[in-house]
């Protein structure tokens, strides 16, 4: 449990970025290219961290996790938790937009 409590709080200490191209943490570790993107989900009832969303890659990356910040799983990557809500959700919207003009 303290492997897990220190975890948690280095991670929490990381913050998100969304570049044009891509969504990363502040060490540098990107989380998905939004050329990859295929979908984004906000629902109530999707497998996603609270306050945050789920994004579907084309393809599957390595497993990583940032505990309470972000998690990557072959093709999903759900970024929330101990995020504020307004802006995951502004997020979000801003990575659908980018795929919806993508084609």
């Amino acid at each position: 449990s303290l492997w897990l409590a220190h975890r948690f709080h280095a991670a929490t200490r990381l913050w998100l970025i969304l570049h044009a191209d891509r969504l990363e943490d502040s060490s540098g570790r990107v989380l998905a290219r939004i050329e990859d993107v295929r979908h984004v989900e906000r629902g109530a009832f999707a497998f996603k961290p609270s306050n945050g969303f789920l994004l579907t890659l084309a393809e599957a990356q390595g497993r990583v996790w940032a505990p309470g910040l972000w998690w990557r799983l072959g093709r999903r990557v759900g970024v929330g938790g101990v995020t504020p809500a307004a802006p995951g959700r502004a997020m979000a919207e801003e990575i659908k937009t980018r795929i919806d003009r993508r084609g």
